[in-house]
Formats: C-alpha cells, structure tokens, sequence
C-alpha cells in the first residue's frame, strides 16, 4: 500500500508545479478544457492492460449474501476497527480542511503567485515519496501503531504551527514535514483495518470504511470555513491540528497487535 501510494505521490508532486507554471501563460478555463484528456488516456491503458488480468485470475464464488452481512456486522463490533476508522475521519476532516484552505493563505494572505502556490503544493506532496516506503516498512516490522501515533501527534503539530512561520522557508521546511505524513499515515491506518478484519470480508472493509470515511468528513470544510470566516484563515489549520491530536489520543488508547500477521493467518 504504501508503493502504491508512492505511484500517486509522484503525480501529485509534479502536477501543481506544471499546473500553476501554465497558469502564468493561459486562463484557468483554458486549462480546465484539457484537465480530462489525460484522465481518459489513462482510464483507457489501465482498461486495455488489466481487463484480461482479472478475468483471468477471477477466483470461485465468493462468501453468500448471509455470511457477507454476518461479517459487515462482526467487524463492526469491534472497537479497535471502529477506533482506527474513527481516527481515519479525524485524518481525512483534517486534512480535507488543510486542502481546502492553505491555497487561499498563500495566494490571498501571504500573496504569493501560482507558480509559487505549486510549489509548496509540490513539498506537500514530494516529502510523500521519500517518507511511505519507509512508513509502510516500519510499520509491517513492528506495529502500525509505532507509526500511526507519532505521524499524528506531528502532523497536528505542524498544522498548530503552520500559521505561525515567519518567512517562505519556515512555511517550506513545515508544508515539508506535513508532506511526510500527509498521505502515508492514511494509508498505514487502512492496513491496520486490514489486520484486524477477517480475509473474507477484506473487500467489504474497505468499502464500509470509506463510506464511513467520507459521510462525516464531508461536511469538514463547511465548518473550517465557518471558523475562518469567523476567525481568520489561519484558524482552519489550528482546527485541522486539533482534528488530528484527537485522533493521536484515540490511537494511543487501543491496542493494535504488535506485529501484523502474516498473510493467511
């Protein structure tokens, strides 16, 4: 998972530096005219090369409707799995939030332009590469937990202190350090549902999971927009930070196993 997210880390660096470069030459609309052309070229790659692969490798019939739910129902009765799912929402409404807000600090508060916009979205990103090989590794040696509670203690620290940087490189060595967790620790999260969930249902998980994820992490820009609309933008980042070190206190009272278990077990 944590490869994976590297595959998409690399996107996500190179994307807001090219974007916010062709920005200086031609109009947002103009850009968005050509936004989906790549996403079909892809879409139509992917379709071509793994089609045939899963038909291929299409297992037998699965679990039936009855042992489906009955498992939906065990899982959901368990309060590590409901704890980390819960700690994924805090992650996901703070970083949504954090996503949100931090282009309108650097273009309408610190004024910068958009080349300079995509490049901090690009330390965003970038730091993710080098810092998810390494969580993912960490992680599968020891426990998701030894990584899952300090990257969110840190990342709500450096979203506390984000409005607090004084130049363009203080705000580049924190933006850069929020890169490091900003993706990776979700999906660090993810795989600790995984260890915890009966193999059957693994597909199922992550379906509920994401559903859980999204119903309550929708409305998290509305209110880090009623705060900043109240407060200033700065105090989005400061509730993004409180977001997290919840989640930090929620992760550091449940018990993950300190190895997971191989797979098949």
């Amino acid at each position: 998972m944590a490869l994976h997210g590297v595959g998409a880390s690399i996107g996500d660096t190179i994307a807001p530096l090219c974007v916010g470069a062709l920005l200086l030459a031609v109009s947002w609309q103009t850009l968005m005219k050509f936004h989906l052309l790549p996403a079909l070229v892809l879409a139509f790659i992917l379709w071509r090369s793994l089609g045939s692969f899963y038909q291929e490798s299409r297992p037998g019939p699965g679990p039936g409707l009855k042992s489906y739910l009955s498992g939906i129902k065990d899982m959901l009765k368990e309060r590590n799995i409901l704890a980390i799912m819960v700690t994924g929402v805090f992650m996901s409404m703070g970083r949504l939030s954090v996503l949100t807000f931090l282009p309108l600090y650097l273009t309408e508060d610190l004024q910068y332009t958009s080349l300079g916009l995509g490049f901090y979205l690009m330390l965003l990103y970038l730091m993710g590469m080098v810092s998810q090989p390494v969580m993912g590794v960490v992680s599968d040696r020891f426990s998701r937990k030894v990584v899952l509670l300090p990257a969110y203690a840190t990342l709500g620290l450096l979203y506390l202190f984000l409005p607090a940087t004084t130049n363009g490189i203080q705000l580049g060595l924190v933006i850069g350090a929020m890169g490091l967790f900003f993706y990776g620790t979700g999906n660090i999260a993810t795989a600790a549902v995984m260890d915890l969930s009966a193999s059957e249902v693994q597909g199922s998980t992550m379906s509920v999971m994401s559903v859980f994820r999204h119903v309550f992490t929708l409305p998290s820009p509305i209110i880090a927009g009623v705060i900043a609309t109240e407060f200033g933008t700065e105090a989005a980042f400061l509730y993004a930070g409180v977001l997290l070190l919840l989640g930090a206190v929620v992760i550091f009272t449940i018990k993950l196993p300190p190895k997971p278990a191989p797979a098949g077990d």
